[in-house]
């Protein structure tokens, strides 16, 4: 709609997925497939332009282990928010990419 050329929808939840299918956007289920090699497949190896976590803190219970972690950190205190999300971001995002964040509590 705001003229993206390509658009790669991340999810695990079905609905989701064809929702954002129907929408238009090319899809990848996280619970099926590496997030990261699959980006830089269908970017030859570059990158998305932009990553964007529209959903703010990511869903409890997929069970990576940095989501284990974050939980232990953030029960005991040395962090307070889970943050996979925001590091796959980072290594799959292209050289001088933008990531974005939509916090929403």
């Amino acid at each position: 709609m705001l003229g993206a050329g390509r658009v790669i929808a991340i999810d695990e939840v079905p609905e989701r997925l064809e929702m954002a299918e129907a929408g238009g956007a090319e899809t990848i289920d996280f619970s099926k497939t590496d997030v990261h090699d699959e980006l830089m497949k269908r970017t030859n190896k570059r990158g998305p332009d932009s990553c964007i976590d529209a959903v703010g803190c990511e869903a409890s219970g997929h069970g990576s282990t940095d989501a284990v972690l974050n939980k232990v950190k953030a029960a005991t205190f040395p962090a307070t928010d889970r943050v996979h999300v925001l590091r796959q971001a980072i290594m799959a995002c292209r050289k001088a990419g933008t990531i974005s964040i939509r916090a929403s509590m």
